[in-house]
């Protein structure tokens, strides 16, 4: 098992994890308040393995999934030359949903929407 690294210059947690292939992986600061040992980061890790194994790209910018009831943004990519996985992963602290309107919150209405495209 590896401890994570905190690295000052970028404000992340640096650790690797291994399954069949080794993952670099970089933590944020909020990942690492809700999973505060190794092995619930690695269950982390490997949920993400596990939803990016499909995806045809061996570079991955942004991306986002569900884990624990959470929503995670991510990067990933593959090293073909040293055949580990790089990641980042955060914790998304808001979501909402297209068209939701959260409590307290005005809905803009607008009298005149003859001229609006909705894409």
């Amino acid at each position: 098992m590896s401890k994570a690294h905190y690295n000052e210059e970028t404000g992340l947690f640096h650790e690797e994890h291994h399954r069949e292939e080794l993952a670099k992986v970089n933590f944020t600061q909020s990942v690492m308040e809700y999973y505060k040992t190794y092995d619930e980061r690695d269950t982390l890790v490997n949920a993400l393995r596990d939803e990016i194994k499909d995806i045809p790209t061996i570079w991955i910018p942004y991306g986002t999934f569900m884990h624990d009831g959470r929503i995670f943004v991510y990067s990933s990519g593959w090293d073909e030359e040293e055949e580990f996985y790089f990641m980042l992963i955060d914790l998304s602290l808001a979501a909402y949903m297209v068209g939701f309107i959260p409590d307290g919150a005005q809905e803009d209405k607008v009298e005149d929407q003859a001229d609006q495209v909705l894409h």
